[in-house]
């Protein structure tokens, strides 16, 4: 059986997610990771366990990503992937 696998991080604990887990949410999501920590923190626990979750075959699936910040999160992930 595949999962779908949502992932949802904001900024601060000033912002809210509720978007984010709400789009998820509809998306029909079977488990839901959220971090909250700014853009330049390496450390995510939340993403750490999303793709520790993660099996062959499962989606991860990530509401909305800057760019520069999805190229920090996975540079030196990417074998984890695999």
């Amino acid at each position: 059986m595949t999962y779908k696998i949502g992932y949802a991080r904001v900024s601060t604990n000033a912002q809210d997610e509720a978007l984010q887990l709400d789009a998820l949410q509809r998306a029909c999501m079977d488990r839901v990771f959220i971090d909250r920590a700014s853009g330049s923190v390496q450390d995510r626990p939340g993403l750490t366990s999303a793709l520790e979750c993660a099996r062959a075959g499962d989606s991860l699936v990530v509401w909305r990503l800057d760019p520069d910040v999805l190229t920090r999160v996975f540079r030196g992930r990417a074998t984890s992937l695999y």
